[in-house]
């Protein structure tokens, strides 16, 4: 169920909620775009040691983790003042992603 919602949350809602990102903040979407797929990246690379742990200690701890992580990161979307922390939550969200979204 948390994989289930962390996705929904985390990636799917951004495609319904560009533009109105866009409206807001006066953002090109090509820049926020851009934080979004840095996010994508950056859970790319933290999956790599993500999977470690998932071998050595199981999944409680990484999903747990990522949970935390994910809802910090949300937050930080929602009530960001300035596109460099908008950017910074995405990366955050990123890594959530490869917490929440385990593969063993």
């Amino acid at each position: 169920m948390t994989e289930i919602v962390s996705y929904g949350v985390i990636f799917y809602a951004f495609t319904i909620l560009l533009p109105q990102i866009a409206t807001d903040t006066g953002w090109s979407r090509t820049a926020i775009t851009a934080a979004f797929s840095m996010g994508s990246v950056t859970g790319g690379v933290v999956g790599i040691f993500t999977g470690r742990i998932l071998q050595n200690r199981g999944p409680w701890t990484v999903m747990s983790t990522g949970s935390v992580a994910g809802t910090v990161a949300i937050v930080m979307l929602a009530w960001t003042p300035n596109y460099a922390l908008f950017f910074a939550a995405w990366v955050l969200a990123g890594a959530a992603s490869a917490c929440t979204h385990p593969r063993q």
